[in-house]
């Protein structure tokens, strides 16, 4: 995939406080790939139907207290949140100049984002935007997102983002090729900082790997930093993303190097923001 794709971003927002950091990421990315940027709420349908029920209560966090909850109330909830949404959406795109449509539907929540990410290029989700802390455990939404939309995807943690350096995982395939194509696009906003991983391999490999990135980084002001992993897992991207202190962490998961249960390892236990390139 190449930069020229990215025009197209949707922004999925929720009940929760990360919506600003969201947004914010996204229109980097937009300012960047001169993108538009379409942020989506969707007010669950599941949620509106249990409200109907005589036995639903509401738990505060803060007061620890139960509640009823009927639908009149949750209605309004909604009608504040919704308000709340727009204020921030409109307070973001007047900071970044760029404009930022806003929308809000009614339904499955992993339904109704299915469906509107299909026109997409880029989907920006938190990775569980319902806790307030770093937590290595996923969103049942963002899981379901990651296995159903076929465009790019930027995940990041409650209070993220995205910063320099940049870095990627190139493999020599090309699927990573790809990854490394939007990680050069990233880097040239970034004062040219950009980190190469490499996975384990013979010498002549690794150097004809290093040569190419050298090739097409090389007329555009970059010089890359070259790192090969200290072995082919998962945890050794964690430890080298830490000691190189990289801020957004770009890899195509569907590439042969590591299997699907590794690559969903990564994705939850990563604290760097990543962009999953497909």
């Amino acid at each position: 995939m190449s930069e020229e794709r990215i025009k197209r971003i949707l922004v999925a927002l929720d009940a929760s406080e990360a919506n600003i950091s969201i947004l914010k990421a996204a229109t980097q990315l937009a300012a960047r790939f001169n993108a538009q940027v379409k942020a989506l709420f969707v007010e669950d349908i599941n949620l509106l139907r249990m409200a109907q029920l005589p036995i639903a209560r509401e738990i505060t966090t803060s007061a620890r207290a139960r509640r009823p909850l009927n639908l009149p109330n949750l209605e309004q909830q909604l009608r504040s949140q919704v308000q709340r949404l727009r204020r921030i959406v409109e307070s973001t795109a007047q900071q970044s100049n760029l404009p930022v449509d806003f929308e809000v539907l009614r339904g499955h929540i992993a339904t109704e984002l299915c469906s509107a990410v299909q026109d997409m290029d880029l989907l920006v989700i938190g990775k569980n935007t319902q806790l307030q802390r770093y937590s290595e455990k996923l969103g049942s939404i963002t899981s379901d997102m990651i296995i159903a939309a076929r465009c790019n995807i930027l995940l990041l943690r409650h209070g993220s983002t995205l910063e320099k350096p940049v870095a990627v995982l190139y493999t020599g395939s090309e699927a990573s090729e790809r990854a490394l194509q939007v990680a050069i696009a990233l880097a040239q906003d970034d004062e040219g900082q950009l980190q190469v991983f490499y996975p384990i391999a013979d010498e002549k490999m690794i150097q004809d790997w290093q040569s190419h990135v050298n090739a097409m980084t090389m007329s555009l002001g970059i010089t890359p930093k070259h790192s090969q992993l200290s072995e082919n897992t998962t945890a050794a991207i964690i430890s080298a993303l830490t000691r190189h202190k990289a801020r957004v962490f770009l890899l195509n998961p569907e590439q042969a190097l590591f299997s699907q249960k590794s690559i969903q390892q990564l994705i939850s236990q990563c604290q760097t923001p990543l962009l999953l390139v497909r």
